[in-house]
């Protein structure tokens, strides 16, 4: 792998709090090797002048699904070659992006991080939670009222991105099975959601036995459970059970809040894909149900992240984008800047992202000795997020792992 040289630098540190002018970086063996104000000099080294740019550490998105290629996710009639082909080009799409990691919560795709691991796609690196777990008549278990077959924790749900599993002994088998494919943690529906057809956002789903068991296997794995879940009793429960993440998380209130920040979980909020749910609906076969929860959510979400500043909750940041949806995962920069300023929105893609996959020591920091993934954007984002919109069109190079996989139109020179 050939080193690489940035010169003229400007990047930020200390939780996007202090920015750093005029440095080189010198980047070997997937490494940030160092940062310097001296000049690098090294023979055979690809440099660039990033005069004019910003670096940032390349955005990571903790929730999506890259194996959801229908809008409607009640279909799982999708051939497993069609799903791999969709991904890719998806994926490719998410590295022009500048999102250089992506935490998948859920579908079947070991398969496509089989091929990302071996170099086989240009695509961000992939932490995936496999099929999520479901009960029967939660919100992963899409079969309409007149399917009277009965699933169990080895079939499929009518969803391409859920299983269903019940009792304590089926949800152990689930999560270990999941497991054993690869999946970087176990994903867990803990109440109703919007897209699903039988249930409401109020409902709460697993029992508490059921939830401990599936924290337990992940943990003698160690490893953890993320959750969906909206409302303040079921993020409790979910809590009391030692769920880690709480996904969504959209009416979260003073009392859940306080918790959440006792217990060092972490929040990964999901505007983009209600905001895209509100505005095109008709383009993910919503019923006027779905409609009706989505606007719900939309009212009661703004005040929820208010709660989690509020105490000092740790926040990420997630699209949950799958199927057409995913042109609009930038989006999610944008709709927390109306909430949040941009360098914490910013903090949160990151770093906060980083902590969640447990990459902290590797992931989210332009730093020596972590891994060299790092984007340069022409501006400065922390002043205007819009410059991270427009399907990457002013980020003008990705480095992942160390080596370039998006380049526009930067010059570079032999060391």
């Amino acid at each position: 792998m050939t080193d690489i040289i940035l010169n003229h630098c400007q990047f930020y540190s200390k939780q996007f709090t202090c920015l750093k002018t005029d440095w080189n970086i010198h980047i070997k063996d997937r490494h940030i090797h160092a940062i310097t104000k001296e000049p690098i000099t090294l023979q055979d080294a690809t440099v660039f002048d990033l005069s004019g740019y910003t670096l940032l550490p390349g955005l990571i998105d903790a929730h999506l699904h890259i194996a959801s290629p229908p809008s409607n996710l009640i279909t799982d009639s999708y051939a497993d070659t069609y799903i791999g082909i969709f991904a890719k080009i998806e994926l490719e799409k998410m590295i022009d992006r500048g999102f250089t990691t992506i935490r998948d919560a859920g579908g079947d795709v070991y398969g496509i991080a089989s091929a990302i691991k071996k170099g086989l796609i240009r695509a961000p690196r992939l932490f995936y939670s496999g099929r999520a777990l479901s009960q029967t008549g939660g919100h992963g278990d899409f079969r309409s009222l007149p399917q009277l077959f009965v699933p169990c924790s080895c079939t499929n749900s009518g969803s391409i991105i859920s299983r269903i599993a019940d009792g304590i002994s089926e949800v152990r088998k689930a999560a270990r099975d999941e497991l054993r494919k690869g999946a970087s943690q176990i994903k867990v529906f803990a109440s109703g959601g919007v897209t699903s057809p039988n249930d409401s956002i109020y409902d709460l789903q697993y029992s508490q036995e059921e939830l401990k068991a599936i924290v337990e296997e992940a943990s003698l794995r160690h490893t953890y459970v993320m959750a969906h879940v909206f409302t303040p009793e079921g993020i409790i429960r979910c809590l009391e059970a030692g769920v880690r993440t709480i996904e969504h998380g959209f009416l979260l209130d003073d009392k859940s809040a306080k918790m959440m920040h006792k217990k060092k979980a972490y929040l990964v909020p999901t505007y983009t894909i209600s905001d895209a749910f509100l505005k095109h609906s008709s383009d993910y076969g919503l019923s006027e149900d779905n409609i009706r929860k989505s606007k719900t959510v939309e009212k009661q979400s703004k005040q929820a992240l208010h709660h989690a500043i509020q105490h000092r909750v740790k926040i990420g940041l997630g699209s949950d984008v799958f199927g057409d949806a995913m042109q609009y995962q930038s989006n999610e920069l944008k709709l927390r800047s109306e909430l949040q300023p941009n360098c914490d929105v910013l903090y949160s893609a990151t770093e906060v992202n980083a902590e969640i996959l447990h990459q902290e020591h590797q992931l989210g920091k332009i730093q020596e000795s972590y891994l060299a993934d790092i984007i340069a954007v022409k501006g400065d984002p922390c002043e205007n997020i819009d410059l991270l919109l427009e399907q990457g069109k002013h980020i003008h190079l990705v480095i992942r792992d160390g080596e370039v996989v998006k380049n526009l139109d930067i010059k570079t020179n032999n060391g």
